[in-house]
Order: C-alpha cells, then sequence, then structure tokens
C-alpha cells in the first residue's frame, strides 16, 4: 500500500521571501542551462527566476527533461524553500508546475518504472474503481477510538474525491492503530502461549567469572555492570528459560554485559548467536568478541558474507561446532539449524519485528533471551514494549569518558564553521593516529522532492567533501558496499581519514575512540533520542567530545526546543521521558520513518497514547471472540498457526 510522504500547500502564492520556509512562487524564466555528469548518471538544470519576491535561483536535479518544456519568458510555478544565505535566494530541489495548482498536493516516494507525475493518478484511479474491502475493525472500536472506515482513510491520505479538502492526519490515525493493533496482537498471542520455558540448558558457573571477564575486557566494570551481570547469571540459574531485557544510556557499556553472557554460554561448551540491526555493527562487535572470547569461538554472518563461506558456517553450526554466532538478518535463514543453541542475544531489538525475532527463537528450544536497547525508554512506554520481561538499567558511564560539549548552531553560520572546522583540523598536526576524528551526518542520501531543505550526501556532502579535501573525508551511507565500508573505517579509524561525512548509518553502536567532534546537520528534523545516540559516537576515549547541531533554516519552534533541550541536556533517560512528551513523531522523511519496530505509519513514542489503546483493545479482543471481525479472526488463525514452536514470552 503506497502512503503519501509530505502534502505541498500550494493554496496561496508568497508575495516576499520566504527563507527556510515552504512555499509556492509564481514565476517568470530568465533562464536556464542544463549540465550533466554522464559518469555519474547526474544532471543539474539552473533556472534564473524573477518572482513577486524578487530574483530567485532554482535547482532542480536529476530531471533533464525540464529543459526541453520550459522556455524563456514562460509564466511557472515552484514550490520549495528558498535559501537565502548566498548572493542570490536559491531554491534547491523545487517542484515546478505550468498551470497554478491551487491545492493541497500529496507527494509519494518514486516507485521504480514508474514516472514521477503519473504515480498520483494511478492511485486516484484505482480508489475511484476499488471497492471496499470487509472492514478489519469491529463497529466498537471504530466509534470507541473515534477511527475512519477503510475508504475515508484513504481518501483523506491521498486528498481524492469530497476530501481533497480535509484533514488528512485523521486517515493516517486509522493506519497507525491498525499497525499497533496487529503487533500487541501477536505479542501478546506469544506471550500468553509461551508465559514459562522450562529451562533446557544448565549452566555450570566459574568462581572467578567477573575477573576472567575483566581481564578479557581490558577494564573494571562498573556497580551498573556488576548487577546486570549478576541478574543474568541469577535467571541461569533459575528452572525457567531467561527473558531479560538490558538497558542503559549512550556508553554505558551493555555491549561488555552481553559479552558477559556470550562466555557463559561458550564455557559451558552451548552455541549462542548475537543479532545486530546492521552489518556494520555485527561486523564491529564480532571483530570485539574474537579478542575477548578468542578467535576460534567467534564466526560472522550476514547478507553480504560469500557463498562459500556460508556453506561452510552452516554446516560447522549444524554440526554443534560454531560456538557464538553475530550476524544480521541471515540469522534467521530457515536452512540454519542450531543443534545446541542456549543462548539469544538481540542488540537494538526495536529494530526488529515481532515475525522476525520469533523466527531466531524456533532455532533454540528453550534458549535464554537477552535483549538490549541503547536507547533509554522512558518508563510508560517500557510497560507497553516490554511488560513480561525482566529489566536491568545501567546509569553509570565507565571510568575516564569525559561529557561531551553540545552547541546548536544557526544555519546562517554554517559557512563560518566548517572554515573554523577546517582550520582546526588542519592546525591538529601531522600525526594522523593523534589527530581529531569528525562525524558529518547529513539526514539524506539524495535531495527529495517533498523535503528540500534537507541536506544529502549527493548535494551537500560532495561539497563539503572538496572544501575538507585536505584532511581527507569520506562519505558513508546504508548503499555503500561492504568493502568500500570497511575500508573507510579503517582509514577513519587509523586517522589516514579525519572526517567522515554519512547519513544515520553511524547512530547505532559505531565505536571510534578516536572521534571527538560529530557535526549533525539538520539537527532539528531528528528526535532526541536519535540526537543523543549520534552525540554518543564521540567522547568514547580519553578526550572530550564535541557536538555541533546545524538547525535547518526554516527550523519550528518546536524543533528549537528539541535542540536546546539537548545542549543542556545529557542524561539519556531524562531525554528520553522529554522525547516522549515533545516529538509527535519524527520528521526527517514522515511519520512513517520515524518509528521504530518496523512501523511503516505510527510511531511508538509520537503516537503512544493511540500505542496504549491499541494493546488496550488487543487484550479485549483476544478475551472476547465477539469484537473478532471474519478478518481479525483470520488474522489471529494465522499468528496462531505461525507461533507453533516458538518459544518466547
Amino acid at each position: 500500500m503506497r502512503f503519501p510522504a509530505d502534502y505541498l500547500d500550494c493554496r496561496n502564492e508568497a508575495q516576499t521571501l520566504m527563507p527556510g520556509r515552504p512555499g509556492l512562487y509564481a514565476a517568470r524564466v530568465v533562464s536556464l542551462a542544463l549540465s550533466r555528469n554522464y559518469r555519474r548518471r547526474l544532471s543539474t538544470l539552473r533556472l534564473d527566476l524573477d518572482t513577486a519576491a524578487g530574483r530567485i535561483r532554482a535547482m532542480v536535479f536529476n530531471q533533464p527533461w525540464w529543459s526541453t518544456q520550459l522556455k524563456k519568458g514562460q509564466t511557472i510555478w515552484v514550490f520549495g524553500r528558498v535559501n537565502a544565505e548566498g548572493d542570490i535566494p536559491v531554491l534547491p530541489a523545487p517542484r515546478i508546475f505550468l498551470e497554478h495548482p491551487d491545492r493541497l498536493i500529496p507527494v509519494y516516494r518514486e516507485v521504480a518504472g514508474i514516472p514521477r507525475g503519473r504515480l498520483p493518478r494511478l492511485i486516484r484511479t484505482a480508489l475511484e474503481s476499488a471497492a471496499s474491502p470487509e472492514e478489519i475493525l469491529p463497529e466498537r472500536i471504530l466509534t470507541q477510538r473515534r477511527l475512519l472506515s477503510w475508504r475515508e482513510s484513504l481518501e483523506r491520505l491521498h486528498m481524492t474525491g469530497e476530501a481533497a479538502g480535509g484533514d488528512f492526519q485523521s486517515g493516517g490515525n486509522r493506519f497507525a492503530y491498525i499497525e499497533f493493533l496487529m503487533f500487541h496482537l501477536e505479542l501478546r498471542m506469544v506471550r500468553r502461549r509461551l508465559r514459562e520455558i522450562p529451562r533446557r540448558f544448565p549452566y555450570k558457573q566459574p568462581k572467578n567469572f567477573t575477573s576472567d571477564l575483566e581481564a578479557r575486557l581490558g577494564f573494571r566494570l562498573t556497580d551498573g555492570q556488576n548487577r546486570a551481570l549478576e541478574d543474568i547469571r541469577g535467571d541461569l540459574r533459575g528452572p525457567t528459560a531467561m527473558q531479560r531485557l538490558v538497558q542503559g544510556d549512550v556508553g554505558s557499556g551493555k555491549t561488555a554485559v552481553a559479552f558477559g553472557a556470550l562466555q557463559l554460554a561458550v564455557v559451558n561448551g552451548f552455541q549462542a548467536v548475537f543479532l545486530a540491526p546492521t552489518d556494520m555493527l555485527a561486523r564491529q562487535h564480532a571483530q570485539r568478541a574474537r579478542r575477548i572470547l578468542g578467535e576460534s569461538a567467534v564466526e560472522m554472518l550476514t547478507g553480504s558474507t560469500p557463498a562459500s563461506t556460508r556453506s561452510r558456517l552452516t554446516t560447522r553450526i549444524r554440526k554443534g561446532n560454531a560456538m557464538v554466532v553475530f550476524g544480521t538478518h541471515a540469522l534467521l535463514n530457515k536452512r540454519l539449524e542450531f543443534p545446541r543453541l542456549a543462548m539469544i542475544v538481540i542488540d537494538e531489538q526495536q529494530r526488529f519485528g515481532v515475525s522476525q525475532r520469533a523466527s531466531l527463537y524456533k532455532k533454540g528450544r528453550g534458549a535464554d533471551l537477552l535483549v538490549t536497547t541503547a536507547t533509554p525508554i522512558p518508563r510508560t512506554l517500557m510497560l507497553a514494549l516490554f511488560s513480561d520481561l525482566a529489566v536491568s538499567t545501567i546509569r553509570e558511564r565507565p571510568g575516564g569518558r569525559k561529557e561531551t560539549t553540545t552547541r546548536v548552531l544557526d544555519a546562517s553560520r554554517r559557512r563560518a564553521f566548517y572554515d573554523w572546522l577546517d582550520k582546526n583540523l588542519a592546525e591538529g598536526g601531522a600525526d594522523a593516529e593523534a589527530s581529531d576524528r569528525v562525524f558529518v551526518v547529513l539526514p539524506r542520501i539524495r535531495p527529495a522532492e517533498h523535503s528540500p531543505d534537507l541536506a544529502s550526501l549527493e548535494v551537500e556532502g560532495r561539497e563539503l567533501r572538496r572544501r575538507l579535501r585536505s584532511r581527507g573525508a569520506g562519505i558513508l551511507s546504508g548503499e555503500t558496499p561492504a568493502p568500500e565500508r570497511e575500508r573507510l573505517l579503517a582509514d577513519f579509524r587509523s586517522g589516514r581519514t579525519q572526517v567522515l561525512i554519512s547519513t544515520t548509518v553511524v547512530e547505532l553502536g559505531l565505536d571510534v575512540p578516536e572521534a571527538t567532534i560529530m557535526v549533525i546537520e539538520n539537527a532539528d528534523r531528528f528526535g532526541l533520542a536519535q540526537l543523543h545516540q549520534l552525540r554518543g559516537r564521540v567522547g568514547r576515549g580519553n578526550r572530550p567530545g564535541q557536538c555541533y547541531l546545524v538547525r535547518s533554516p526554516g527550523a519550528t519552534d518546536r524543533g528549537r526546543r528539541r535542540l536546546e533541550t539537548m545542549a543542556r541536556e545529557h542524561d539519556g533517560f531524562r531525554l528520553a521521558e522529554q522525547d516522549l512528551e515533545m516529538r509527535g513523531g519524527g520528521e526527517v522523511a514522515g511519520r512513517r520513518q520515524a518509528g521504530s519496530l518496523d512501523f511503516r505509519f505510527g510511531d511508538p513514542a509520537g503516537d503512544h497514547r493511540l500505542f496504549v489503546l491499541a494493546r488496550e483493545d488487543a487484550e479485549r479482543i483476544l478475551d472476547d471472540v465477539k469484537m473478532r471481525t471474519p478478518r481479525l479472526e483470520a488474522f489471529i488463525a494465522t499468528v496462531d498457526s505461525r507461533i507453533d514452536g516458538i518459544h518466547f514470552s
């Protein structure tokens, strides 16, 4: 199902320049020039335009056909956010209209093989011709929760028919609610079915376990880490399988605790798996684990693992030889058989859906489960997500870690800031290993039509790379091939490259002790929890960190308040509580990418009230068969058959 990513308000023309704010400008084409980079398959169309607000320059990326459709002297309408920093105001990645649109316009993400302008027409045609499906929600819930019907919701979202001028938000609430309801139904059913799992693997616990682990880690554990490990060891002595969540602030040492649990499995001769949300994070953890658990005890399996290596590893696992396997979603492959899987560690549990986690639990009947989250979770949200898990909380930071200084920069100071940064890096000296390392985080890989003010790697990233070339700058994203990604990270750690320009792919757990400076562009468009995670990537060594939050030109009041909160607050738990209160969903690329747990439309934090109501309704539906529609009954039956053999509570 395709939903709008955003809406353009094209009902009124701007009569004055509105820097940083979205607006529609009536314009006369003064000049146009198309340039191409055939090697990179990029094109840029520069349009100089006369408007009621004065002369502006529009930069149109990768849409070369406009050069044949537009002529000098022609009147057009352009929509976007003007950047007024330079000599002439610039409108990057505008939406162009040949006639006055005069309405709210849904914006959709591109679909391969479908021209951008044709997709809205296809959606409208499909809505007009499609019959309304059987309602999945009972009438009682639709009325009590004030939710729209399926057709009404879609018409509101896509602005079709009589709903063209309506409130699209009410349409979105219905789909967010259904996502939450299905999640809670599945989670409740799994937990009800397998409330208590008998212990299958008895552990022998070494007397000098803690001192041996500290020797392997190379540092002393904090009180919080010791308490969490004692909780785990106590669970492993019990008659039922462990189901424990370890949460802690950024840099509190949750991974060391997880390694302690894995070490217990290794010394008892059991198999264990460590599921990470990204290939990059899985590789980092595996490299550290080899130094702690031993080279022969650790294996690695991701989507990029060569077929020959995968085949060899699959055989070793089936024979019970491989002790600890680190990996990503590749660990969920049905062909993998773990005869002695006793310990399952899931890093960043909220990044994995229920079905994904369940397919891993099937591989270990009666296995102990340890889940971690690097984002402190407010108590109210934790009760909704992890009400049946025992929780260990780590609040202390390892010794020697210094607090990171956080400053907010206005967009108008951006050029001067990068001049200062370049000079500061140049004065750092020739010693690569001792020099500063700098993260620069941009919210997008390429420009977005629906969010033209967001900095991207393709535009601002390449510009920064040219400006900081003398210091050595690499560009990293989730699309970077694995070999290139490993080379970039190795160069960054060694100091051969001092600057790493990336998307938020570096957010989760990336550990570069030499990194001391974090720069986040469009910082007001992120939630507090994500900003705190990114800030936690610096100051992890023996030198203090510095974090610079660069505001968007048109930052909202709410976005400004978030950044002010970040500058004065460093405790992740307090930030998480404030994030829950302040954030009505993330803003980086539309609501559906802001949530966790793979939700497409809802955000458990921003839509917390709806999330909790869906949990209550899931309990009612499971307890009262009269509340189930035929479609709900079919969903419950499907889940019921899927969770046979799953050991999870």
